[in-house]
């Protein structure tokens, strides 16, 4: 009996054990690196290794531009180059703004990590190797809008929050009493032409490249580009006439007035000077703003020197396409204006002309008649603003 009932115990637990089993649901989450990986071989298919990448960094519900519906549509590269796509953007504000905000400081720790790790002398290098290419002709606006972007995206991966820009229209007629050039920001300059205070001053900060101290030339009665001269060169619906008047004025002149003759911002190396990046931050705005004017404006544009500037033509070294800086969309970048209440214009109104830019166009190696072309129309400009 005892025998039988062993049997048919096992009989049973056999029979049991053949059965189908019920699947065990259980949670599994994978940590961050495991995320990004299984992501990136899903979508590997479809995106690049090198997609053209947007900040990491979570939007803000206020500062934060919705993603644009035509940036996917246009992304497509048609003959090589990158493929950008745009999942979101930071609108970049005035440097003031920044501060405000209280994004000043993150900003700070994150240049001065991409000095300390040789990420900004790359920066630098990159700038004097693509010197023929990038300037005084029309790649001059898209090739900087891409520099500006990869840095920003950099600055990003180290904490900052976006690229402000400096409009420095608003102390273009007393830039000696600018709060810009004061400790708060990016230092008051000493007797010797170096800067004395601040997070850039001497022993504080020595430029990436060749270890000196940061430099500076401004003057007392230095003049830059009021807004209604920008305004002049905006209303210019040719983006060759827009961008040549932007580069031989607005551009030079400031980088003429803050480096002086040979300070940092007047050689082929000024990303050494963080007013650099802030500086053509503001020279990109005014071609948003162009943009926004002109929103039929063509890819083709006449090259100055070197023929005709086309949609898929190359941006090296990022192998990016012209077509992909070409509005603020397709770069993937975003602009807030300056707020008046924040960003107050110095002066009691008047607006003088503008200061030479002879130390850096002569240091660029600029065409001289189209430069003494572009001071004249400023010159003429500033009448016709009077008048007004």
């Amino acid at each position: 009996m005892h025998l039988t009932q062993a049997l048919l115990g096992i009989l049973a637990l056999s029979f049991a054990a053949a059965l189908p089993q019920e699947p065990v649901e259980t949670e599994t989450t994978l940590l961050p690196s495991e995320s990004s990986t299984v992501q990136s071989q899903t979508s590997q298919a479809s995106i690049p290794p090198e997609t053209f990448s947007t900040s990491t960094l979570p939007p803000s519900e206020t500062n934060t531009l919705a993603p644009s519906t035509t940036s996917e549509a246009i992304s497509e590269p048609t003959t090589g180059g990158e493929t950008l796509r745009c999942s979101g953007r930071t609108a970049r504000k005035e440097v003031r703004q920044m501060k405000q905000d209280g994004d000043w400081d993150a900003f700070i720790g994150a240049y001065m990590s991409l000095v300390s790790d040789g990420t900004l002398a790359s920066y630098v290098n990159q700038h004097v190797q693509s010197w023929g290419f990038a300037h005084f002709n029309a790649h001059f606006l898209p090739y900087h809008r891409i520099f500006l972007k990869k840095f920003e995206e950099d600055l990003q991966s180290r904490g900052a929050r976006y690229l402000p820009y400096w409009d420095s229209s608003a102390d273009s007629q007393d830039l000696l009493n600018s709060q810009i050039l004061t400790a708060e920001f990016f230092g008051k300059l000493a007797s010797d032409g170096t800067i004395q205070d601040g997070p850039f001053s001497r022993g504080n900060y020595s430029t990436p490249v060749d270890g000196l101290p940061l430099t500076r030339g401004y003057k007392e009665g230095d003049t830059l580009y009021a807004f209604p001269l920008i305004q002049n060169a905006i209303n210019n619906p040719s983006f060759s006439g827009m961008s040549e008047d932007i580069e031989y004025g607005q551009h030079a002149v400031v980088h003429s007035i803050i480096g002086g003759a040979s300070g940092s911002m007047s050689v082929q190396t000024s990303p050494n000077d963080p007013l650099f990046f802030l500086h053509h931050c503001y020279v990109d705005y005014i071609f948003y703003k162009w943009q926004l004017q002109n929103p039929g404006s063509p890819f083709e544009a006449d090259n100055y020197n070197l023929g005709r500037m086309t949609p898929n033509e190359i941006i090296a070294p990022w192998n990016v396409p012209v077509r992909n800086a070409w509005t603020v969309d397709q770069a993937c970048v975003g602009y807030e204006d300056p707020d008046p209440n924040v960003v107050k214009v110095a002066g009691n109104g008047t607006i003088r002309p503008p200061s030479n830019a002879t130390a850096w166009l002569n240091n660029a190696g600029a065409n001289k008649t189209v430069a003494k072309t572009v001071a004249k129309k400023a010159t003429e400009n500033v009448k016709k603003v009077k008048e007004d």
